[in-house]
């Protein structure tokens, strides 16, 4: 990684950031270890054939994801789910060190993922 990327910062993360089919991918580490990853292209697909373009029906929960959990100032439009279990943990600050992912929609659709090893708003 080091040599094609170069070396990390002195904070001990540092992002890549690439283009990719219709969209982009990033990719964050800490302490030499992936921390996230945020993609926008359709590029990568499940074997079913979701990703980036598709549609998730309307509802409160969708396969242990909760619709707008994590809100700020304003609701995130989006799918959260915290941890690993089969359903989500609730977003909130107690549980940051778990993991997070991050459906984003737009237009119905998706526009983005976003997936944290722990998450630091």
């Amino acid at each position: 990684m080091v040599h094609e990327y170069g070396a990390q910062s002195n904070v001990g993360r540092y992002e890549l950031d690439f283009p990719m089919p219709g969209g982009r991918v990033q990719v964050g580490f800490d302490a030499g270890r992936v921390s996230t990853i945020w993609l926008s292209t359709p590029y990568y697909r499940t074997n079913d054939g979701f990703g980036v373009g598709s549609t998730i029906p309307l509802g409160h929960r969708w396969h242990g994801f909760v619709w707008n959990a994590w809100r700020r100032e304003k609701p995130c439009s989006c799918w959260v789910k915290v941890g690993r279990r089969p359903r989500s943990l609730p977003a909130t600050t107690a549980n940051f060190l778990e993991p997070w992912t991050f459906i984003d929609i737009r237009d119905g659709r998706v526009a983005s993922f976003y997936f944290a090893a722990r998450f630091v708003d």
